[in-house]
């Protein structure tokens, strides 16, 4: 990504060339940096598939107590039944995020940094007024802001997660970076009310976005794909609809439409440029089977088969190294306190 996709369409770019010859505009990087890796990750997923649990179609789910490595994990066992039992109350756990808080506190952590991200994009502090650094973060604020405002009620009534009992934080979250995303190309050269309007549209994007992925049973768990991909083609399309020299609404006279085709083009080819060759990597890396942990891991938890522990108050009497070197299996008397705990 870093090496080869990324820096090729920045020389399409910004770095002087073709696209950029036609008028392509990307300020801060909606397509050059949130599209190309949105695209990237949405190929991915695809590629790698459902996580065990998260299929659409119940009937393709692999039975963990057929795979081979759980079948050697059974013969070495002092207690067959017990560590199936444990396998089982693992597998039938629901997913969930790790921790709201740090969500929460990564997000206002990336929000504030957007803001010297699109601000120090101007490189400089003293440029025209209608260009500045304080109205590029003002811009980038808003659109910030009202994308998480309007997620947090739309999002749940589209997934159909709506509680009433409390409030859609995943949703706040990924609905303000859908927003930081899409001004991020034209938060320089746009009014802020166009912010405004953009920002909402971007909450509908990423929201839809979700739903999409959900009907294409493609697995993104943190949103990705419908944050930067989606949401970073919307970005694009925006600079044609709200730059104030050149876009639709701005009353330019001539060259506004050629404009906006350009800006359609740059979305195109930056979306199959970083698809087709990402790709063609994790189809290989899928070939050699470097792409996935095992189903055991899966199910059990990289917390665990990693790293010996999920959390030191629960699973903290490890006993044995299974087959798999990294895998360790907690005491017997753990795992009976642990699936009587999960009845309760």
């Amino acid at each position: 990504m870093t090496g080869f996709i990324y820096p090729v369409v920045v020389s399409w770019t910004w770095g002087g060339g073709w696209l950029s010859k036609q008028g392509f505009f990307d300020f801060a990087g909606s397509g050059v940096v949130s599209l190309l890796g949105g695209s990237s990750g949405l190929i991915g997923a695809y590629i790698i598939g459902p996580r065990h649990g998260k299929e659409k179609n119940a009937q393709t789910r692999k039975d963990v107590f057929l795979d081979d490595e759980f079948v050697e994990l059974e013969k070495k066992s002092a207690s067959p039944d017990r560590l199936k039992l444990w396998i089982r109350d693992r597998e039938n756990q629901p997913f969930k995020p790790n921790s709201i808080p740090f969500m929460v506190m990564g997000t206002l952590i990336l929000w504030v940094a957007w803001l010297f991200f699109n601000g120090g994009s101007a490189y400089t502090m003293f440029g025209p007024r209608h260009q500045s650094v304080p109205k590029i973060i003002m811009n980038t604020l808003i659109s910030g802001g009202v994308a998480g405002l309007i997620s947090t009620f739309f999002k749940p009534y589209v997934m159909q997660t709506y509680k009433s009992s409390w409030y859609d934080v995943g949703a706040l979250c990924n609905g303000i970076l859908g927003g930081l995303v899409a001004v991020t190309a034209a938060c320089n050269n746009v009014q802020p009310w166009a912010a405004l309007v953009i920002g909402i549209i971007a909450a509908f994007v990423y929201t839809l976005g979700c739903k999409l992925l959900t009907i294409l049973d493609i697995d993104d768990p943190i949103e990705a794909s419908a944050v930067h991909c989606f949401c970073g083609m919307w970005g694009l399309l925006a600079v044609g609809f709200f730059d104030k020299q050149q876009g639709l609404f701005s009353g330019a006279e001539d060259g506004k439409w050629r404009f906006f085709a350009w800006q359609v083009i740059g979305l195109i080819v930056i979306f199959f440029w970083s698809s087709i060759i990402s790709a063609l990597y994790f189809i290989a890396m899928a070939k050699f089977q470097l792409l996935r942990v095992s189903l055991l891991d899966e199910i059990v938890g990289l917390d665990i088969s990693e790293m010996g522990l999920e959390k030191p108050t629960i699973f903290n009497d490890i006993l044995a190294i299974t087959s798999n070197p990294n895998l360790m299996i907690v005491s017997d008397v753990r795992i009976e306190q642990e699936i009587e705990l999960s009845k309760k």
